[in-house]
């Protein structure tokens, strides 16, 4: 048999591992690139078959999530365009109006607000989730606390067990 040289080994290993971790980390970045690429397409190219990959990004849609607007009722006038901000300009061009005060100051969305609470609900959501993933990922050493607490061990009977409880049903 020959003499294989570990250390060559162990740096081919490597090389595969950090090879395999980068195409994972790629492959799974795809997503996030996705949405967010898709948020600066217009509508019609965000919803067409195919999808298209390369487009002209605009903001037409953070303008109007942000901006209170309201259906026009008349054409827009090249007057009204021409006085009109570049973001004003781009909801005027789809139809809409941004509505604004007596004072002429443009009415927030609100999406601020509904952002920050759909915040307040999923954090406490997330976090409440971390000790269920703690137990699973060690093997749910509460089940041995219960274990010793009810008398149920993994060789008794399963039906003197409440099932929840069980050590078996965990390991």
């Amino acid at each position: 048999m020959a003499n294989k040289n570990p250390l060559l080994i162990n740096t081919i290993q490597h090389r595969i591992a950090i090879a395999a971790v980068i195409t994972l980390l790629v492959a799974s970045l795809i997503p996030l690139y996705w949405i967010i690429s898709t948020s600066f397409k217009s509508r019609t190219e965000a919803t067409s078959v195919p999808p298209t990959v390369f487009f002209q990004p605009e903001s037409t849609s953070y303008v109007k999530a942000f901006t209170k607007r309201a259906q026009l009722r008349k054409p827009v006038t090249q007057e009204q365009l021409d006085s009109a901000n570049w973001w004003e300009r781009k909801i005027l061009e789809d139809g809409e109006r941004v509505v604004k005060s007596r004072s002429g100051k443009v009415r927030s969305s609100g999406y601020g607000a509904r952002f920050i609470n759909s915040i307040i609900i999923a954090l406490p959501a997330l976090f409440s989730l971390f000790p269920w993933g703690h137990c699973v990922r060690t093997g749910f050493p509460a089940s041995k606390y219960l274990a010793r607490k009810t008398g149920c061990f993994s060789s008794s009977p399963p039906e003197c067990c409440h099932p929840l409880w069980s050590p078996s049903r965990y390991f």
